[in-house]
């Protein structure tokens, strides 16, 4: 069915759902710009959506719809796709008409594997793929240079791929969660990233790479199995934050001293077997946590 409005295609599809979206947002000229729909256990999506040409924003989050419909295309303005925990094992190619597109979420999905390519999105920044099945590294997305943000936390990766580096942009990185023991040298090349979480892999040691990182402001090593910090450790002096807690560490080296910007230093559940003196010059330290 045509409406004349978005506004009354809005009423259509309350009246299908029995109540209201979650929130709507309308432009100056009357067309809906950004609706949410989570969390209404939708089994599939109602047609009323594709309806909705100018739309930038579409949550549709916790909806068991298994698939996304080919119809996705209609929407091409989409700036923002939200599709957290819709029970998704995989993508339509239908998805790489959306080149505007700056943020895809993908959490808490089914997804195995990632064909799409990359290159169909020239302004995604916000990439998020948390708890999912990946086994391998997505290298379609190292296509994707103008990423900003990417979250493969909670999969079973084993490496990353070397190609990680053509993403020259990437200031945030969730690696969490998954199977690792090493970084690639060509780790080192991301020299935008300033928040890191590797915590709950399986490093035993501190990558190389990772210290020539010197932007980094934010890391998490916890929950790995990490035995020994690096004297390397103190080239990392624009570090905010930092989190060992839950390793094998007995000593910390000298040069941690040199972490002069440090504010939360996290050290619980390790085995250091006398007192952390060289903590003591830490000044600018708001909270460290030892127990």
């Amino acid at each position: 069915m045509n409406y004349s409005t978005d506004s009354e295609c809005v009423a259509a599809l309350v009246e299908k759902l029995g109540k209201p979206p979650l929130k709507c947002i309308y432009d100056e000229d009357g067309h809906l710009t950004s609706i949410n729909i989570a969390g209404f256990r939708l089994p599939q999506l109602p047609s009323e959506l594709w309806s909705f040409t100018h739309l930038r924003k579409l949550i549709i989050s916790g909806n068991p719809i298994g698939t996304l419909p080919p119809e996705i295309a209609q929407l091409p303005n989409l700036w923002l796709l939200n599709l957290n925990r819709c029970q998704l094992e995989h993508l339509p190619p239908e998805l790489e008409t959306l080149h505007k597109l700056k943020a895809l979420w993908l959490d808490f999905n089914q997804l195995s594997d990632i064909h799409l390519h990359f290159e169909e999105f020239p302004m995604l920044q916000e990439l998020l793929l948390n708890s999912n099945r990946l086994h391998d590294f997505p290298q379609a997305v190292v296509k994707c240079e103008s990423l900003q943000h990417l979250d493969l936390g909670g999969n079973e990766l084993e490496q990353i791929s070397p190609e990680i580096a053509n993403l020259r942009h990437l200031e945030k990185l969730n690696l969490s969660e998954n199977c690792l023991s090493d970084l690639p040298a060509t780790f080192a090349q991301l020299t935008r990233l300033h928040t890191l979480y590797l915590g709950k892999n399986s490093f035993s040691h501190i990558p190389p790479a990772l210290l020539l990182l010197e932007n980094l402001q934010n890391l998490s090593l916890d929950r790995n199995e990490l035995q020994l910090l690096p004297a390397g450790v103190g080239r990392l002096n624009n570090l905010r934050t930092l989190n060992l807690s839950n390793n094998r560490l007995q000593a910390l080296p000298g040069e941690i001293s040199r972490l002069s910007n440090i504010q939360r230093l996290d050290l619980r559940n390790n085995n250091f077997r006398k007192p952390l003196s060289e903590i003591e010059a830490l000044h600018s330290l708001k909270a460290v946590h030892l127990a």
